[in-house]
């Protein structure tokens, strides 16, 4: 028992610094370099002599990987030189992140090797999930954002009309929403309905991001209608209103006004995007004028981008294009503005495999609630990049998904419950 909550701890260590949950903590800085140079250091050291010794096989997904680790340094750097004059060396060291996806060869070998291993990584992940909600309903209970905007701008972003926020991460949180609700609705329990709806509370009335909740909402409303059947369906409405109505209860009564100014933000977001006016809404607004400030160079080097500038070279993109600008604000068009219309479609390659090795688990007959979540984890994540552009910003999440998708598929192939093409149920055989 003692071994088993060991991996657990350490694998979720490892999931921590994967996804940068705490980056934006003051102090944690140091923690990503040093977990980038060991991404380096797996790379060029246990995984090169793994694959030397198995004869340098290596599968497509593990190929893309790699690709990607050289592709994207290489494409920022090269374009940011030839549109701004950007030396090389700034532009590689600026994306000297790519060495965090090498998380994902480590999962995708480490997943195929038994099925114990799925034990340790679902309760990783819930407890990186209920750990993370604890520690941040915590924090706003305790510290004001405002207090500590001038000391850790970093730690706490200026939401000026809306009201100073502290920079958390909400990966493990929606992953903890979708892992309980779709395990309440396998097993239709009530128990993991309120622990879903636990998630949910803070996704919407403290994280109170519209993005999140409209991506949210989308992926959860797909996989039910993909899942259930229509007689299941209309018996779960009831619930399902019932649910959303004692939310929103909870909501008005803690935060007051909440709904109704939420509703608001969430209107202005669609009336900026579909007018291109301003509507008073300052986080809305802003992309206006970031759009506006990218659009001549997207249309200039539409298929190749314009590079990643760093932050430490002529004062970022602001003092290069002479405005505020910050590409992930503007989401796909910002990956755009970076790697190009090519560039974004090499990084959407990626979604490609997460389908491949969600349809082997799915004619192999495996099903399992860590399945489910990180299938939806994966739609999720995919809606939620129109906006945030997290596949090309943060891929070291997807990537450490779709490696787990893909151990465990690999996994189930090589231990007989998926043969040859035909992906038959070694229960039914």
């Amino acid at each position: 028992m003692a071994k088993s909550y060991t991996y657990i701890f350490f694998l979720g260590i490892f999931l921590i610094l994967t996804f940068r949950i705490f980056e934006f903590f003051p102090g944690m800085q140091l923690s990503r370099e040093i977990w980038i140079v060991c991404g380096l250091l797996y790379v060029a050291v246990p995984y090169f002599l793994l694959k030397l010794i198995n004869g340098l096989r290596i599968s497509l997904f593990e190929s893309y990987v790699v690709t990607l680790i050289i592709f994207t340094p290489l494409l920022g750097a090269i374009t940011a030189n030839a549109q701004f004059g950007q030396p090389i060396v700034y532009g590689l060291l600026g994306s000297r992140g790519v060495f965090l996806y090498v998380a994902a060869l480590a999962l995708y070998y480490y997943f195929q090797r038994d099925d114990i291993t799925h034990f340790y990584i679902e309760k990783a992940l819930i407890y990186l999930a209920w750990g993370t909600l604890a520690l941040y309903c915590g924090i706003y209970l305790v510290f004001d954002p405002a207090v500590y905007l001038d000391q850790y701008p970093d730690f706490v972003s200026d939401g000026m009309a809306d009201g100073d926020e502290f920079r958390f991460k909400t990966i493990p949180i929606v992953f903890g929403f979708f892992y309980y609700v779709f395990r309440g609705f396998r097993y239709r329990s009530g128990v993991d309905y309120c622990c879903s709806l636990i998630f949910l509370t803070y996704l919407v009335g403290v994280s109170g991001g519209r993005s999140l909740f409209v991506t949210v909402l989308i992926a959860f409303v797909f996989f039910i209608f993909r899942w259930g059947s229509f007689n299941r369906l209309i018996r779960l409405l009831p619930q399902s209103l019932f649910v959303l109505g004692l939310l929103l209860i909870m909501l008005t009564v803690f935060q007051g006004d909440f709904v109704t100014n939420f509703i608001d933000k969430l209107g202005d977001s669609f009336s900026v995007v579909i007018t291109g006016k301003a509507s008073g809404d300052s986080s809305a607004d802003a992309r206006i004028s970031e759009f506006l400030l990218a659009l001549p160079l997207i249309l200039d080097n539409w298929l190749l981008g314009n590079g990643v500038v760093s932050n430490q070279w002529n004062g970022g993109y602001e003092g290069v294009l002479g405005g505020y600008f910050y590409p992930s604000d503007l989401g796909l068009i910002g990956a755009i503005f970076n790697y190009g219309v090519l560039g974004v479609i090499v990084f959407a390659y990626q979604f490609v495999f997460g389908v491949k090795f969600s349809k082997i688990l799915d004619m192999s007959g495996l099903r399992s609630p860590l399945i489910d979540a990180l299938k939806v984890m994966l739609l999720y994540i995919a809606l939620h990049s129109v906006f945030t552009g997290m596949f090309v910003y943060r891929p070291e999440i997807s990537l450490a998904f779709i490696g787990v998708l893909g151990g465990i598929s690999l996994g189930a192939r090589n231990r007989g419950y998926v043969r040859d093409r035909t992906f038959t149920n070694k229960r039914e055989s």
